[in-house]
């Protein structure tokens, strides 16, 4: 008998796996923890409007008064909301008129709450996960593949101050994930870094009694799409499921195929699939033709060429005729940012190490780095997405704070883009100066991420009430708009 632990109010005993599905069970140690855990702060209505009306032009208190038609007696009520939003940086006052702070991300804050966090007893480190929610525990009958564990948690460990850092900094990434989330909808798993501040992290533990120790967490493996090589032979990508964040993670992949147990229940899942082989290789043909010509000669990696094939077949089915659920629309949309990122991903990896420049130092000394920043890039301030700008001053702040690019969390086509213009504009200055020429491949990555963004990672009523005829215009446009994004980051117009 084993103790299985699940992150669902939905789990049962007794789990059977569907024909296209099978389960690793992971082990991991649970730890109930409280701690200050990173949220969206909640503005009031009257806020909210403000808001939005100094997004159209610059207002006084009178005019917002007289717009919102506050009667004089109350007007304390617009004085308490315009404080709020000064002091968070909302908005800013200039000669007694109120603005919209540009860029200005949905404001945070931090909230005490109980959690448990995980210790992966195979990589020998707490994931990067506090779990809010009801955890649910189950006996059950050995199952068939169990991961082999590399440590058992104890005493001496949890008492010592290196779970503590460990700990700290788990909830320090994780918080930093979550932001991420709420500013800009990227979801993301684990993410190496190697600096990170801690001290303002504070997790409270229980004593070791209440630790679960010895458990095992079933995560979910699922048969993948078929794809096909450049030279047109067929397999499958089998994905591991992360229970945390509910898509496929690489991490958990590289763990689970390095275990004996692991590698045998992707081969089985494999096995039981065989199936999805038997479509025709006439359809595939013309599928891979159509990609090779709109690469027009660029080269690209297999991960790439995996996203295109969605995209391409979605068209495909489109210019068919075929009605597509409405609810795969969401996903549609993200394929098409995915397919940026694994397009950037190499790239970014390539310019490091990007040590800081010595220049980026003095002006951060003197708190002057976001304005070096927006003149190395003056000659493009009319077409570079001022989303993409922030995300670049951000970046340069923490390089120099962190001693290094690759120290910095970077994740989002956005990141992976002011990280690849940064490296560019002082290094080479290839991009910057195709850019000059040809700023739109801008507006059409912002387009691609924004859309990613505000429709395409959640459920939204904007791409299920589109009709087909729109969508499929849509479709089409953002086809498009990423071939011409991979010719021009692989250095092709």
């Amino acid at each position: 008998m084993i103790d299985i632990v699940e992150l669902s109010i939905s789990a049962k005993k007794n789990r059977q796996a569907a024909p296209d599905t099978q389960y690793v069970y992971y082990p991991v140690s649970v730890v109930p923890v409280k701690y200050w855990a990173v949220e969206k702060e909640e503005l009031s209505i009257v806020a909210k409007t403000m808001l939005q009306l100094c997004q159209l032009k610059p207002l006084s208190r009178a005019q917002l008064m007289e717009k919102l038609n506050i009667p004089p007696q109350w007007s304390y009520v617009i004085e308490q909301e315009l404080n709020n939003l000064l002091m968070k940086g909302i908005v800013h006052e200039r000669n007694g008129m109120m603005y919209e702070t540009i860029d200005q991300p949905e404001p945070l804050q931090h909230v005490y709450k109980s959690g448990y966090m995980f210790f992966d007893e195979v990589r020998c480190k707490f994931f990067e996960y506090v779990h809010e929610g009801e955890l649910m525990t189950s006996y059950d009958i050995e199952p068939p593949f169990m991961l082999e564990r590399n440590t058992m948690f104890s005493k001496e460990f949890y008492d010592s101050s290196t779970c503590d850092e460990q700990m700290k900094l788990a909830v320090a990434n994780f918080n930093e994930h979550k932001a991420k989330y709420f500013e800009e909808g990227v979801t993301v798993e684990e993410a190496a870094i190697k600096t990170a501040d801690v001290t303002h992290i504070s997790i409270e533990k229980r004593p070791f009694t209440f630790v679960k120790k010895g458990c095992y967490m079933p995560i979910q493996l699922q048969a993948g799409d078929v794809f096909y090589s450049v030279e047109g032979i067929p397999y499958q990508k089998p994905e591991v499921i992360s229970p945390f964040i509910k898509q496929p993670s690489v991490v958990l992949q590289t763990v689970i195929e390095a275990q004996p147990k692991g590698k045998e229940a992707i081969e089985w899942l494999i096995a039981e699939s065989e199936s999805v082989f038997s479509q025709q290789f006439e359809e595939a043909e013309t599928l891979l033709e159509r990609i090779e010509e709109r690469l027009q000669g660029v080269k690209i990696c297999d991960a790439v060429f995996e996203y295109l094939q969605l995209s391409e077949q979605a068209v495909m089915n489109a210019e068919a005729g075929e009605r597509s659920l409405v609810a795969s629309r969401p996903a549609i949309i993200n394929n098409f940012n995915l397919t940026i990122e694994a397009t950037m991903k190499p790239l970014v990896a390539s310019i490091q190490p990007f040590d800081v420049p010595e220049q980026w130092k003095k002006e951060h000394k003197k708190r002057q780095l976001p304005n070096y920043i927006e003149k190395l890039f003056y000659e493009l301030r009319t077409d570079l997405p001022s989303s993409l700008k922030s995300n670049m001053k951000t970046i340069a702040n923490k390089m120099v704070e962190y001693g290094a690019l690759e120290r910095v969390h970077i994740y989002g086509n956005r990141d992976y883009m002011a990280a690849l213009l940064l490296h560019d504009r002082v290094h080479r200055k290839y991009w910057f100066n195709e850019l000059k020429e040809a700023p739109h491949y801008l507006q059409k990555l912002e387009r691609i991420v924004s859309l990613r963004n505000d429709h395409g990672g959640h459920h939204n009523d904007y791409l299920l009430q589109l009709s087909d005829e729109a969508f499929y215009k849509l479709l089409h446009e953002l086809h498009d708009d990423v071939y011409a994004i991979i010719r021009f980051l692989e250095g092709n117009r």
